[in-house]
Protein backbone atom coordinates (compact mmCIF):
# COMPACT_ATOMS: atom_id res chain seq x y z
CA UNK A 1 0.00 0.00 0.00
CA UNK A 2 1.10 3.75 -0.66
CA UNK A 3 3.30 4.86 2.58
CA UNK A 4 1.50 7.66 3.06
CA UNK A 5 -1.80 6.33 2.91
CA UNK A 6 -0.11 3.42 6.13
CA UNK A 7 1.31 6.57 8.19
CA UNK A 8 -2.04 8.83 7.99
CA UNK A 9 -4.44 5.48 9.20
CA UNK A 10 -1.99 4.69 11.54
CA UNK A 11 -1.36 8.09 13.60
CA UNK A 12 -5.59 7.96 13.18
CA UNK A 13 -5.37 4.95 14.95
CA UNK A 14 -3.40 5.97 17.65
CA UNK A 15 -5.05 9.37 17.88
CA UNK A 16 -8.33 6.96 17.91
CA UNK A 17 -6.73 5.19 20.67
CA UNK A 18 -5.62 7.70 22.50
CA UNK A 19 -8.94 9.47 22.78
CA UNK A 20 -10.67 5.94 23.81
CA UNK A 21 -8.61 5.72 26.82
CA UNK A 22 -8.99 9.06 28.27
CA UNK A 23 -12.40 8.82 27.53
CA UNK A 24 -12.03 5.58 29.86
CA UNK A 25 -9.95 7.05 32.54
CA UNK A 26 -12.75 9.42 32.28
CA UNK A 27 -15.19 7.60 33.37
CA UNK A 28 -13.39 5.01 35.63
CA UNK A 29 -12.27 8.95 37.99
CA UNK A 30 -16.37 9.96 37.98
CA UNK A 31 -17.11 6.42 39.55
CA UNK A 32 -14.45 6.86 42.29
CA UNK A 33 -16.02 9.86 42.90
CA UNK A 34 -19.45 9.04 42.67
CA UNK A 35 -18.67 6.01 45.16
CA UNK A 36 -16.68 8.36 47.35
CA UNK A 37 -19.65 11.10 47.60
CA UNK A 38 -22.26 8.12 48.45
CA UNK A 39 -19.87 6.98 51.67
CA UNK A 40 -19.23 10.83 52.50
CA UNK A 41 -23.13 11.92 51.95
CA UNK A 42 -24.15 8.59 54.30
CA UNK A 43 -21.91 8.78 56.90
CA UNK A 44 -22.51 12.77 57.10
CA UNK A 45 -26.33 12.00 57.20
CA UNK A 46 -26.49 11.31 60.86
CA UNK A 47 -27.57 14.78 61.91
CA UNK A 48 -30.98 16.75 62.50
CA UNK A 49 -31.50 19.34 59.37
CA UNK A 50 -30.68 22.90 61.06
CA UNK A 51 -32.63 25.60 60.43
CA UNK A 52 -32.95 27.67 56.66
CA UNK A 53 -31.78 30.53 58.43
CA UNK A 54 -28.34 29.11 58.65
CA UNK A 55 -25.88 27.88 56.41
CA UNK A 56 -26.48 24.35 55.41
CA UNK A 57 -24.41 21.36 56.76
CA UNK A 58 -24.15 20.81 52.97
CA UNK A 59 -22.53 23.66 52.08
CA UNK A 60 -20.45 24.03 54.99
CA UNK A 61 -18.82 20.88 54.32
CA UNK A 62 -18.17 21.67 50.41
CA UNK A 63 -16.80 24.98 51.68
CA UNK A 64 -14.37 22.57 53.06
CA UNK A 65 -12.88 20.51 50.36
CA UNK A 66 -9.13 21.56 51.20
CA UNK A 67 -8.25 20.56 54.57
CA UNK A 68 -4.32 20.56 54.11
CA UNK A 69 -3.84 16.98 53.85
CA UNK A 70 -4.30 13.71 51.94
CA UNK A 71 -7.29 11.60 53.30
CA UNK A 72 -8.45 10.04 50.44
CA UNK A 73 -9.99 6.71 50.23
CA UNK A 74 -9.48 4.37 47.19
CA UNK A 75 -11.80 2.63 45.32
CA UNK A 76 -12.03 -0.55 46.89
CA UNK A 77 -11.94 1.20 50.42
CA UNK A 78 -15.15 3.22 49.47
CA UNK A 79 -16.69 0.30 47.77
CA UNK A 80 -16.56 -1.55 50.81
CA UNK A 81 -17.73 1.32 52.67
CA UNK A 82 -20.70 1.49 50.60
CA UNK A 83 -21.33 -1.86 50.88
CA UNK A 84 -21.12 -2.09 54.18
CA UNK A 85 -23.37 0.70 54.75
CA UNK A 86 -26.07 -1.40 52.96
CA UNK A 87 -25.42 -4.04 54.56
CA UNK A 88 -25.77 -2.81 57.96
CA UNK A 89 -28.58 -0.67 57.51
CA UNK A 90 -30.64 -3.75 55.71
CA UNK A 91 -31.14 -5.90 58.94
CA UNK A 92 -32.77 -4.09 62.04
CA UNK A 93 -32.63 -6.77 65.00
CA UNK A 94 -35.28 -5.86 68.01
CA UNK A 95 -32.36 -5.77 70.94
CA UNK A 96 -33.91 -6.43 74.68
CA UNK A 97 -35.21 -3.04 76.20
CA UNK A 98 -33.35 -1.36 78.63
CA UNK A 99 -33.36 -1.58 82.47
CA UNK A 100 -36.28 1.21 83.08
CA UNK A 101 -34.32 2.53 86.51
CA UNK A 102 -32.47 5.96 85.49
CA UNK A 103 -28.74 6.46 85.53
CA UNK A 104 -26.20 9.20 85.36
CA UNK A 105 -23.14 9.45 83.47
CA UNK A 106 -20.58 11.94 84.35
CA UNK A 107 -18.52 13.40 81.01
CA UNK A 108 -15.01 15.00 81.52
CA UNK A 109 -14.64 17.81 78.31
CA UNK A 110 -11.68 19.18 77.07
CA UNK A 111 -12.67 22.49 75.80
CA UNK A 112 -9.25 23.75 74.97
CA UNK A 113 -5.72 22.00 76.07
CA UNK A 114 -5.46 22.98 79.50
CA UNK A 115 -9.22 23.80 80.34
CA UNK A 116 -11.38 20.94 81.36
CA UNK A 117 -14.98 20.47 82.45
CA UNK A 118 -17.82 18.19 83.74
CA UNK A 119 -20.72 17.46 82.46
CA UNK A 120 -23.44 15.28 84.17
CA UNK A 121 -26.52 13.67 82.78
CA UNK A 122 -29.26 11.77 83.59
CA UNK A 123 -30.25 9.18 81.07
CA UNK A 124 -34.02 7.95 81.13
CA UNK A 125 -35.05 4.85 79.80
CA UNK A 126 -38.58 5.37 80.34
CA UNK A 127 -37.91 8.39 77.81
CA UNK A 128 -36.29 5.47 74.77
CA UNK A 129 -35.48 2.37 76.49
CA UNK A 130 -33.64 1.43 73.39
CA UNK A 131 -31.66 4.52 72.92
CA UNK A 132 -30.63 4.54 76.78
CA UNK A 133 -29.52 0.79 76.25
CA UNK A 134 -27.46 1.81 73.43
CA UNK A 135 -25.86 4.84 74.93
CA UNK A 136 -25.32 2.03 78.09
CA UNK A 137 -23.28 0.04 75.81
CA UNK A 138 -21.28 2.17 73.85
CA UNK A 139 -19.74 3.94 77.04
CA UNK A 140 -18.96 0.86 78.61
CA UNK A 141 -17.00 -0.01 75.12
CA UNK A 142 -15.36 2.61 75.53
CA UNK A 143 -16.43 4.27 72.35
CA UNK A 144 -16.64 8.07 73.02
CA UNK A 145 -13.57 8.30 74.97
CA UNK A 146 -11.24 10.99 73.22
CA UNK A 147 -14.07 11.22 70.87
CA UNK A 148 -14.77 14.92 69.95
CA UNK A 149 -17.58 17.03 69.54
CA UNK A 150 -17.16 17.26 65.64
CA UNK A 151 -20.15 19.47 64.71
CA UNK A 152 -21.26 22.53 66.97
CA UNK A 153 -23.24 25.05 65.43
CA UNK A 154 -23.64 27.35 68.62
CA UNK A 155 -27.62 27.84 69.30
CA UNK A 156 -28.36 24.89 67.90
CA UNK A 157 -26.56 21.55 68.58
CA UNK A 158 -23.29 20.11 69.77
CA UNK A 159 -22.36 16.77 68.31
CA UNK A 160 -20.65 14.16 69.20
CA UNK A 161 -19.99 10.29 68.85
CA UNK A 162 -17.15 9.36 65.71
CA UNK A 163 -15.04 7.23 67.95
CA UNK A 164 -11.38 8.23 67.35
CA UNK A 165 -10.20 4.52 67.91
CA UNK A 166 -10.95 3.88 63.70
CA UNK A 167 -11.31 -0.09 64.25
CA UNK A 168 -14.56 0.21 66.46
CA UNK A 169 -15.88 2.75 63.73
CA UNK A 170 -15.63 -0.09 61.77
CA UNK A 171 -18.19 -2.05 63.73
CA UNK A 172 -20.67 0.83 64.86
CA UNK A 173 -20.14 3.27 62.55
CA UNK A 174 -20.18 1.21 59.06
CA UNK A 175 -19.26 -2.39 58.83
CA UNK A 176 -16.33 -3.47 57.36
CA UNK A 177 -17.21 -6.45 55.25
CA UNK A 178 -13.19 -6.82 54.47
CA UNK A 179 -12.27 -7.20 57.93
CA UNK A 180 -13.08 -10.74 59.45
CA UNK A 181 -13.03 -9.35 62.86
CA UNK A 182 -15.60 -5.89 62.12
CA UNK A 183 -17.43 -8.38 60.44
CA UNK A 184 -18.80 -10.77 62.76
CA UNK A 185 -19.03 -7.90 65.26
CA UNK A 186 -21.12 -5.66 62.73
CA UNK A 187 -23.80 -3.42 64.34
CA UNK A 188 -27.03 -2.84 63.46
CA UNK A 189 -28.72 0.44 63.51
CA UNK A 190 -31.32 1.12 66.32
CA UNK A 191 -35.26 0.33 65.02
CA UNK A 192 -37.19 3.37 65.55
CA UNK A 193 -39.17 4.34 68.75
CA UNK A 194 -42.05 6.55 69.84
CA UNK A 195 -40.98 10.09 70.94
CA UNK A 196 -41.86 11.07 74.66
CA UNK A 197 -40.42 14.68 75.17
CA UNK A 198 -39.66 17.40 73.48
CA UNK A 199 -35.95 18.63 72.03
CA UNK A 200 -35.53 20.92 74.99
CA UNK A 201 -32.74 22.73 75.82
CA UNK A 202 -30.14 20.41 77.53
CA UNK A 203 -31.34 17.24 76.37
CA UNK A 204 -29.78 14.79 74.82
CA UNK A 205 -30.59 12.75 71.28
CA UNK A 206 -29.17 10.14 69.07
CA UNK A 207 -29.00 11.78 65.07
CA UNK A 208 -30.48 9.32 62.32
CA UNK A 209 -30.61 9.88 58.79
CA UNK A 210 -33.89 8.22 58.29
CA UNK A 211 -35.88 5.30 59.24
CA UNK A 212 -33.89 2.79 61.57
CA UNK A 213 -30.68 4.50 61.07
CA UNK A 214 -29.76 5.49 64.95
CA UNK A 215 -26.16 4.57 65.47
CA UNK A 216 -23.53 6.16 67.91
CA UNK A 217 -24.16 9.87 66.72
CA UNK A 218 -25.42 12.19 69.25
CA UNK A 219 -26.42 15.57 69.75
CA UNK A 220 -26.69 18.10 72.79
CA UNK A 221 -29.66 20.38 72.28
CA UNK A 222 -28.01 24.22 72.84
CA UNK A 223 -32.04 25.87 72.38
CA UNK A 224 -34.88 24.69 72.57
CA UNK A 225 -35.25 22.85 69.12
CA UNK A 226 -38.69 21.28 69.49
CA UNK A 227 -40.55 24.12 67.28
CA UNK A 228 -39.70 26.69 65.11
CA UNK A 229 -37.49 27.34 63.23
CA UNK A 230 -36.05 23.70 63.87
CA UNK A 231 -39.30 21.55 64.10
CA UNK A 232 -36.95 18.70 65.57
CA UNK A 233 -39.58 16.86 67.24
CA UNK A 234 -41.60 16.84 63.78
CA UNK A 235 -38.39 15.50 61.65
CA UNK A 236 -38.56 12.44 64.39
CA UNK A 237 -35.73 12.79 66.68
CA UNK A 238 -36.51 11.38 70.41
CA UNK A 239 -34.41 13.30 73.65
CA UNK A 240 -33.50 9.68 75.58
CA UNK A 241 -31.19 11.57 78.37
CA UNK A 242 -31.07 15.23 80.51
CA UNK A 243 -28.23 17.58 81.56
CA UNK A 244 -28.51 17.75 85.50
CA UNK A 245 -25.11 19.62 85.93
CA UNK A 246 -23.07 21.71 83.86
CA UNK A 247 -25.65 22.69 81.40
CA UNK A 248 -23.62 26.05 80.32
CA UNK A 249 -20.64 23.28 79.74
CA UNK A 250 -22.03 22.35 75.96
CA UNK A 251 -21.97 25.73 74.97
CA UNK A 252 -18.27 26.34 75.65
CA UNK A 253 -16.79 23.74 73.52
CA UNK A 254 -15.40 24.42 69.95
CA UNK A 255 -17.38 25.80 67.53
CA UNK A 256 -14.93 26.95 65.09
CA UNK A 257 -15.24 23.99 62.25
CA UNK A 258 -18.83 24.16 62.30
CA UNK A 259 -20.15 21.94 60.51
CA UNK A 260 -16.92 21.17 58.25
CA UNK A 261 -15.47 17.52 59.31
CA UNK A 262 -15.87 14.91 56.82
CA UNK A 263 -17.84 12.24 58.66
CA UNK A 264 -16.66 9.50 56.54
CA UNK A 265 -13.13 10.62 56.49
CA UNK A 266 -13.47 10.20 60.33
CA UNK A 267 -14.92 7.10 60.94
CA UNK A 268 -12.71 5.45 58.13
CA UNK A 269 -9.12 7.48 59.66
CA UNK A 270 -10.11 8.37 63.27
CA UNK A 271 -8.08 10.18 65.69
CA UNK A 272 -5.91 10.59 63.07
CA UNK A 273 -8.17 12.55 61.16
CA UNK A 274 -9.47 14.37 63.46
CA UNK A 275 -5.89 15.43 64.91
CA UNK A 276 -4.09 16.34 61.54
CA UNK A 277 -6.99 18.40 60.34
CA UNK A 278 -8.99 19.48 63.13
CA UNK A 279 -6.56 19.82 66.33
CA UNK A 280 -8.99 22.81 68.25
CA UNK A 281 -12.23 19.88 68.67
CA UNK A 282 -13.01 19.27 71.67
CA UNK A 283 -12.70 16.38 72.95
CA UNK A 284 -14.70 14.03 75.38
CA UNK A 285 -11.54 12.96 77.23
CA UNK A 286 -13.74 10.71 79.45
CA UNK A 287 -17.19 9.16 80.19
CA UNK A 288 -18.42 7.04 83.17
CA UNK A 289 -21.38 5.74 84.66
CA UNK A 290 -22.13 6.75 87.85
Amino acid sequence: GNPITFGAIQLHRKQSQKEYNMKLWSHQYLLVALVAAVVFARSEAFQPNIPTTTPSASALKLAAVSEGIDFQLSRREAAMIVGGGVLALGTVPQPALAADEPFNVLFTIQISPGSVEELEVEVLPEWAPLAAQRFRELIELGFYKDAPFFRVLPGFVAQFGISSDAKLNKQWVYCDTSDEEAKKNCKSPLPDEPRTQANKKGTLTFASSGKNSRKTQIFVNLANNDGPPNFLDAQGFVPFARIVRGMEVPTKVNGEYGGRVNQGKAAYYGGEYFTEVFPKLSLIKDVKIL
